[in-house]
């Protein structure tokens, strides 16, 4: 996977890589590691987690001009523990989780690009005469492809191969193309990527494209001034992108270096933030998300020489959010260090309710003020409903059960009200059935097929009187 688009000035020089092990969870990151002054000596590092950034493992470690194996650009196939290590003395190969190294090929030519894909054993480069596939693990290549310009990525599906180009003009980025391949790269359909959204080129960072990990999934950042991203997602090749994240810090670029890369689990997202020369060792922040890069979950690593691998601080995005939007405010979301306490608190507007706190189907509370540890990253949402149209029911009344409901089938209690149609909301506000009533009734029984979870319903009778409840399904 290639880290950023390398053509035409879009382009960031430097050591740091971040590839995706072969397993959900699994990411390698290789940077400096600390800096001796008094001996005048450097360390770089190749790191690997097993779970999601939380804890790393030193797995190769190189002293400058010490004559061994330099820590370069790594790359990790599908197959586990086999990595490809780019470095200024040619591409080295590991088939042991980079505790060996074997030379693979000194002679490598410029602008060398190395992509490794989904299926075991198979590796892509790519240089100044074209894209190139191995499927033995670069001991012998098949040219697929005349040279073609841009950042090479392969997809998730079998003989996916993307090819993104930039057209630079001072620092706005005027084009942007994906080019898109189902047959290793011998034909390509190129798509023009919407230019309101591919960004400009700041401090030499421009636009990354990574492959998700279900099919047709690609993420797109870009870069914004002053100085900051933003992160897109697309499931269909690279047609389309829908915003997922906007970075709201500014980026410091003079210590700071920036890397991106979707994981090998479903909506599975990770930023890196390497910041150098933090009293001569590198600090690491592992952003890493799991619902598609909207929150993420900090983990900070001081690579002193002592390090243990063990992040100093792990900071949880709690993301507090209204729903609808105009039914009221939320205080208290924000990044908050783990075990440190979390005070929510819902406002309604004027005409509207609150009705409690939902976190994905689950109901968690029905109290104002939500209070917890943080323990771990979080999406709360707050429950409005609009009152101000809604005619109390009076003595007409409908209730339903039972309540909560086990079964696959609602009776609703209609006493005389003359209600003709019922509508069924699911915590996040989304109508998700809907019943029609034809005949007047007392009771009316419904077959439904809804998961478990809170749901609020809203019935209307033929003379436009509301009347809304709520409900679970176990």
């Amino acid at each position: 996977m290639l880290i950023v688009v390398a053509y035409i000035g879009i382009n960031h020089a430097a050591a740091q890589y971040m590839p995706r092990g072969a397993h959900p969870g699994e990411l390698y990151i290789s940077c400096i590691w600390y800096y001796d002054l008094q001996a005048s000596k450097q360390y770089d590092v190749i790191l690997f987690t097993q779970d999601y950034g939380k804890s790393f493992t030193p797995l190769h470690v190189y002293e400058w001009n010490s004559g061994g194996v330099p820590v370069g650009i790594v790359d990790a196939d599908a197959s586990p523990d086999v990595l490809y290590n780019f470095t200024v003395n040619g591409l080295y190969r590991s088939f042991d989780n980079a505790q060996t190294w074997e030379m693979l090929d000194e002679d490598i030519g410029p602008n060398i690009q190395i992509a490794t894909g989904n299926i075991d054993n198979e590796v892509f480069k790519k240089n100044q005469n074209g894209i190139y596939k191995s499927t033995d693990n670069g001991d012998s290549w098949l040219h697929v492809h005349e040279n073609i310009p841009g950042g090479l990525e392969v997809g998730n599906q079998p003989g996916e191969l993307y090819v993104f180009y930039g057209n630079v003009t001072g620092n706005s980025i005027t084009e942007l193309t994906i080019n898109h391949s189902f047959n290793d790269g011998v034909e390509f359909v190129s798509i023009k990527v919407d230019t309101s959204i591919v960004g400009y080129l700041v401090s030499g960072y421009g636009p990354t494209l990574t492959r998700g990990a279900t099919e047709g999934e690609v993420y797109l950042v870009s870069w914004w001034y002053p100085a900051n991203y933003k992160i897109f997602r697309g499931t269909d090749h690279g047609q389309s992108f829908t915003q997922q994240y906007e970075q709201p810090d500014t980026c410091y670029f003079w210590d700071e270096y920036y890397y991106f890369t979707a994981g090998r689990g479903e909506c599975e997202f990770y930023i890196i933030k390497a910041k150098h020369l933090v009293d001569d060792y590198t600090r690491l922040h592992v952003f890493h998300s799991t619902d598609c890069a909207q929150t993420f979950t900090e983990y900070v690593h001081e690579l002193t020489p002592d390090y243990d691998g063990n992040p100093d601080q792990i900071i949880y995005t709690i993301a507090a959010n209204a729903s609808p939007l105009e039914g009221g405010t939320v205080e208290g979301g924000g990044k908050y260090h783990e075990g440190y306490a979390v005070t929510l608190n819902a406002l309604p507007n004027e005409g509207y309710k609150f009705t409690g706190w939902t976190e994905g189907d689950n109901v968690v509370s029905e109290e104002l003020t939500l209070s917890f540890t943080a323990e771990s990253t979080r999406t709360l949402v707050a429950q409005f409903q609009l009152i101000n149209n809604i005619t109390s029911p009076g003595s007409y009344g409908i209730t339903l059960y039972p309540n909560p409901i086990t079964g696959n089938t609602i009776t609703f209690e209609l006493g005389e009200a003359p209600v003709e149609q019922i509508t069924i909301y699911n915590a996040k506000g989304v109508a998700v059935d809907w019943i029609r009533i034809n005949e007047p009734a007392n009771t009316y029984t419904h077959r439904h097929t809804l998961p478990a979870g809170f749901y609020v319903f809203t019935a209307v009778d033929r003379n436009g009187r509301w009347y809304n409840g709520k409900f679970v399904v176990q």
